[in-house]
């Protein structure tokens, strides 16, 4: 298996998107992939008979982070409310300039 797959889960009565999420560190020959959502909170995604999606805390989130080879953002990104810069790095579909010239021309002026 070559990447993540897109699957969306409602866990708690949030919803958790990989499409959405911030990819931190995966293993793909293991087919595991781990995320942080734009809620802040984290999961996992494993490849299987069954594929899966499942919410982790904050530590077991850092624990997976450590043992997982590849990482796709450095440990300040991947752990900001532990690391620093409480979510100054999450994107929201805001951070993207052709959206915000879409919101900005919706409101009829600078956002």
């Amino acid at each position: 298996m070559s990447g993540f797959k897109t699957m969306s889960a409602v866990v708690d009565g949030e919803r958790y998107r990989t499409a959405l999420a911030r990819l931190l560190a995966s293993d793909a020959a293991g087919g595991v992939y781990l995320f942080r959502a734009h809620n802040s909170g984290y999961f996992v995604q494993r490849h299987g008979e069954r594929d899966e999606l499942e919410v982790l805390t904050p530590a077991e989130a850092r624990a997976l982070y450590e043992r997982l080879p590849e990482k796709h953002q450095p440990p300040a990104n991947a752990f900001p409310r532990e690391l620093g810069g409480v979510g100054l790095d999450t994107e929201t579909p805001y951070d993207d300039e052709e959206e915000r010239e879409r919101l900005r021309r919706y409101r009829g002026g600078d956002p």
